[in-house]
């Protein structure tokens, strides 16, 4: 697993993205990467080809509009990085936020897309509707950045699948530059095998005996061990029952965790990308930042 060369992080102006702003300058610091800024102006230019002085009037006035919040931008990312002025990169443009972050990583070719949990679009606290759309749609890793432990074990989660184990790596990676622990967890989410006797019957639940249930909590600390002797990665195993998202989240809070890194299978496009209900309410629960490892299994991006 290769170290991100160039990272690009979105910044809205909101306290949100300047955490992300703040975290995105200390990754690239730790790992020696790029860093480049990108700000999205969401202002509508409306077609107005019947009469062509307006589409002027409204083409002069996003540029001064650009103007001015690329100076904003590069002002608060100054006070908040302490970076010289020659040594900012910083990209400005018009349109939907989630379309210009996603394009501009794409464009750009971002081993590493980091944001704010919410932004200036969202009415509370919790992970807003652009940063879910952004997430859902990069082509890379997206840190979702939130103001929890700066320190502390980074847990990766894993249900042992290929993409999984795509995120385990990427957690070991920055568990050793970072100098954390890495702790990894499995969730044996069995539930009641159900035989439906009729097509529309209701069905009937067998449960799982206590010797099968100690077989298979067994069989998935044995193949956990072997993911991770196959990876060359020493970390600490847990197992848990239940729910995966309910116990990912209770895990990241028992050990106070300042990472949680999960896999997603898929490529990028601003087509719509679901990426499992289990990521999707992690990355909306967990009390620390998130980092979506992207699985793409033709190996390149697309």
């Amino acid at each position: 697993m290769k170290p991100p060369l160039l990272i690009l992080c979105a910044t809205d102006l909101s306290p949100d993205a300047d955490v992300a702003v703040v975290a995105a300058n200390d990754i690239a610091r730790v790992f020696g990467s790029r860093l480049v800024f990108v700000h999205a102006v969401p202002f509508p230019a409306p077609a107005r080809v019947l009469f062509p002085h307006l589409v002027q009037r409204t083409t002069d006035r996003l540029m001064a509009v650009s103007r001015v919040a690329a100076d904003t931008v590069t002002a608060r990312i100054l006070s908040l990085t302490g970076r010289s002025g020659d040594n900012l990169d910083i990209r400005v443009d018009v349109g939907p936020p989630e379309e210009v972050i996603v394009e501009t990583a794409e464009e750009s070719g971002a081993d590493l897309l980091v944001i704010g949990v919410a932004g200036s679009d969202s009415s509370g606290p919790g992970l807003g509707d652009t940063a879910l759309r952004i997430v859902r749609h990069a082509h890379c890793p997206v840190l979702l950045v939130r103001a929890g432990p700066a320190k502390g074990p980074i847990l990766a989660a894993t249900d042992l699948s290929e993409p999984a184990q795509s995120a385990v790596s990427m957690a070991d990676m920055w568990a050793r530059k970072r100098e954390e622990p890495l702790v990894t967890i499995h969730v044996v989410d069995y539930s009641p095998i159900v035989v439906v006797p009729e097509a529309f019957g209701p069905g009937i639940p067998i449960p799982v005996s206590e010797e099968e249930h100690k077989a298979i909590l067994k069989a998935a600390s044995d193949r956990l061990t072997e993911v991770l002797g196959r990876l060359e990665i020493k970390a600490d195993r847990l197992i848990e029952e239940g729910a995966p998202a309910e116990r990912i989240v209770s895990a990241s809070e028992q050990i106070e965790a300042s990472l949680v890194v999960v896999g997603a299978s898929g490529g990028g496009g601003l087509r719509r990308l679901l990426l499992g209900s289990v990521a999707e309410d992690v990355l909306r629960d967990a009390p620390c930042s998130v980092l979506l490892v992207r699985h793409h299994p033709s190996g390149g991006k697309e």
